[in-house]
């Protein structure tokens, strides 16, 4: 049985975001999407999604941009003088010393997102930072805290970097060799995990052919394919919803593997 679920990142990042979101997964093939805590439509989001009782909802863990939920005098170490989160080249660096403020974050996202009535099905990152070492232990150590049952493994097999840029293909096998830690670390926390995943190497650059072509090569089990907003047009396309249905693919989400 091959199993698919398809989630947008970026949920609450602007209302253009999460409209697209919406239109994908009404009219196409998302099942999910990761709500950002700390962005300008976070509201927005959750209101959009209280219409869509089928859409999965997970947390988009952000600890590079704009604004944290938590105050940031209590985020020593973590945040910028202005207050700010650190960007991802400033988080890769003040990771290692952060810990405590990176789990008080998260934890506020987390809380942020209950608090307005979210299920949270799994948790993932903005820039996948939780491969940093660091960073994932304070997202394991969250999730465990408030019962979040599922984790993305951000690990994408070499044939999924054919035909992109030398520089995606690059970050896709960077994250993806960080992330055979994520996935021994979470199994070992008891966190659910998928079998596949696909998305970093075409981050925001899905065309309908090339969706079309990984769902028609979907190996057996459960896997997750990584969409944004921006691919709105190859999500929605017909060419993509017909490959789901020659497929015999079962789109599902992270509720779904966790078995609730």
């Amino acid at each position: 049985m091959r199993l698919l679920i398809v989630n947008a990142d970026d949920f609450g990042a602007s209302q253009e975001a999460n409209a697209a979101i919406v239109r994908m997964h009404r009219e196409g093939i998302v099942t999910s999407a990761t709500l950002m805590a700390n962005m300008p439509a976070f509201g927005d989001a959750v209101d959009l999604a209280r219409a869509c009782p089928g859409l999965g909802l997970g947390l988009h863990i952000n600890l590079t941009d704009g604004q944290p939920v938590c105050q940031p005098a209590k985020l020593m170490g973590l945040v910028t003088r202005e207050g700010l989160l650190p960007g991802l080249a400033g988080l890769m660096a003040r990771a290692w010393m952060a810990g405590d403020a990176m789990r008080r974050e998260i934890a506020a996202q987390v809380e942020r997102a209950l608090g307005a009535g979210v299920r949270i099905t799994h948790l993932d990152s903005h820039k996948h930072v939780h491969v940093h070492p660091k960073v994932l232990a304070a997202v394991i150590s969250t999730a465990k805290e408030y019962g979040i049952g599922a984790l993305r493994i951000p690990m994408e097999s070499r044939e999924q970097r054919v035909s992109v840029s030398f520089g995606w293909q690059m970050r896709s096998a960077l994250v993806s060799l960080n992330a055979r830690r994520v996935r021994r670390s979470a199994l070992r926390a008891g966190l659910a995990v998928t079998d596949h995943f696909i998305g970093t190497a075409r981050t925001c650059n899905w065309s309908a052919e090339a969706m079309a072509s990984a769902i028609s090569n979907l190996k057996q089990g459960v896997t997750e394919l990584m969409v944004h907003p921006a691919d709105l047009e190859a999500a929605i396309s017909f060419q993509v919803r017909a490959a789901i249905k020659a497929a015999d693919v079962q789109p599902t989400t992270y509720a779904g593997l966790v078995g609730d």
